[in-house]
């Protein structure tokens, strides 16, 4: 305490108050639930005579997708810092989730495709329950989301994956039917790349497991020439 004289009174000084550092509570961070986690499967399509692509001629792959997947959605903005405006994804997690689940079973060995890329895509979504009696298993779904916003979001999250870079899908077949569960399956192929063997002589010969489709082609168009000219 400090004393002094004010107006010949002798008075007590008022003790300082001690400043309370104010501590900033922080909330933790909502961890959001990775919704193709488990319900992802890659699949090689290996010696199946009733595959969509020839397995002859085409590496193909089947990615299973047991749960809905989003459609792509228009870039949003918001400020930042009160001026500073700022364009985000809404999907970027979404398909973060499903790129890191589909690498994670093709490998760090998997070597994307080169050349031109083939894709099927069948979309199915839930019948409604009450819409069970005029509805039935295989008929088109005529809803919005758009097919070619489906179609966006899934070829976005597997850009890098089997492809380079989606310019390199060249044939796209896609479809949006209704079914039992929300699902959704995807054919990916390309053609073989030849294989090159050495012979006897040391020199080296192009040659594919059992002909490429152009291949086979000219094999037949000689094969019906020959039979022409007996």
């Amino acid at each position: 305490m400090v004393g002094h004289e004010i107006e010949g009174k002798k008075a007590t000084a008022t003790p300082r108050k001690k400043k309370v550092k104010v501590t900033k509570i922080v909330t933790p961070r909502k961890v959001r639930v990775n919704n193709f986690r488990g319900n992802v499967t890659v699949t090689e399509v290996i010696d199946d005579d009733n595959a969509e692509f020839n397995t002859d001629s085409y590496v193909s792959f089947i990615v299973s997708i047991d749960t809905k997947t989003p459609a792509q959605s228009q870039r949003k903005s918001t400020l930042k810092g009160g001026s500073k405006v700022k364009f985000y994804n809404p999907n970027t997690y979404d398909k973060t989730n499903l790129a890191n689940e589909v690498k994670e079973q093709l490998g760090d060995n998997f070597e994307t495709f080169s050349g031109a890329v083939h894709l099927r895509v069948n979309i199915y979504r839930k019948i409604p329950n009450n819409e069970r009696n005029i509805i039935e298993k295989g008929d088109y779904y005529t809803k919005r989301p758009d097919i070619d916003n489906l179609q966006k979001f899934i070829f976005d999250s597997l850009d890098g994956l089997f492809y380079d870079d989606d310019s390199q899908v060249c044939n796209v077949q896609a479809c949006k039917q209704y079914d039992d569960h929300d699902h959704v399956e995807i054919v990916i192929a390309t053609l073989k790349k030849p294989k090159v063997v050495m012979d006897d002589d040391n020199d080296s010969i192009a040659t594919d497991e059992a002909f490429s489709v152009v291949g086979k082609f000219i094999e037949n168009r000689r094969a019906a020439a020959m039979e022409f000219d007996r």
